[in-house]
């Protein structure tokens, strides 16, 4: 039973649970879009860094199966840049509500006012269901000429996981790059079609030796309690008999003492005297 009972806690409190970085990466999409240049940066994101509640939410009660993962692509002029973030976490539930954190917080009137665009207006992105988008201009009330910077961002969803693609350039290649990251990451998640295993296990080396050990210590504890305990009760009884023997020794004392003056040699020297 303690046996058992070791082995559950362990699978239960040492392992560490998190998104493999591979399966994270399968979710992207490998090439980019034209108007991108390819070799990426690409990056693993910890759910804790990602903004929105219910992925901090998922990643406490299933962080193997929460996390995101980023691709940023170099544009080719006259894009700037553009890049696809992938978030996944349990459930298809869960997504609709990171879904709907994302638009709020990506898709708002100031959003990239700390990037220095003012916002422009909605817009679509054909071919992929349930899709939301925004545009953004440079400055605050710029004039928009066919030069003007321009940031588009989508959000959509598909499955459990959540996809905020972005696209910077000069005029409105920007929404036109938008579109076709978006379209392309949805047929490429629209062609796995499988269900999601992120979780890698790992077991940390030093966690696993400290618990252990502390294991051993209480089933070694455990296993010595009977014996200490049938120790201290004949101690106990030993004690106990040696006390119970050192009290009749004495009460056999003090009656010898109590009867002494009426005995035969008493009497003897009593006659004695009267003489």
């Amino acid at each position: 039973m303690i046996v058992a009972l070791a082995i559950a806690g362990y699978v239960v409190f040492v392992p560490v649970h998190r998104p493999d970085p591979r399966e994270l990466a399968s979710l992207a999409i490998a090439s980019p879009v034209a108007g991108l240049r390819a070799h990426p940066k690409t990056s693993v994101r910890s759910a804790s860094g990602v903004p929105l509640a219910a992925v901090k939410k998922a990643a406490a009660s299933t962080p193997g199966e929460t996390g995101a993962y980023v691709v940023q692509w170099r544009g080719a002029a006259p894009v700037t840049s553009g890049s696809v973030e992938v978030i996944a976490v349990p459930t298809a539930r869960l997504a609709r509500s990171v879904k709907k954190e994302a638009v709020a917080a990506e898709l708002s009137r100031t959003s990239l006012t700390s990037s220095g665009y003012g916002y422009g207006g909605t817009t679509s992105v054909p071919g992929v269901p349930g899709a939301e988008a925004a545009y953004y201009l440079k400055g605050t009330t710029p004039t928009i000429t066919a030069a003007t910077p321009r940031a588009t961002v989508a959000v959509f969803r598909a499955g459990r996981v959540v996809l905020e693609v972005r696209a910077e350039s000069k005029g409105d290649s920007a929404t036109t790059v938008a579109r076709a990251l978006a379209t392309a990451e949805h047929r490429h998640l629209d062609r796995m079609r499988r269900d999601l295993v992120l979780a890698e296990t790992r077991f940390p080396v030093v966690a696993s030796a400290v618990y252990v050990l502390v294991a051993l210590g209480v089933l070694a504890v455990v296993l010595a309690a009977p014996g200490f305990v049938v120790a201290l009760e004949r101690r106990r009884h030993d004690a106990r008999t040696a006390a119970e023997r050192r009290a009749r020794v004495a009460r056999g004392s003090k009656v010898v003492k109590r009867h002494a003056p009426r005995g035969y040699a008493a009497q003897v020297e009593a006659r004695s005297r009267r003489r």
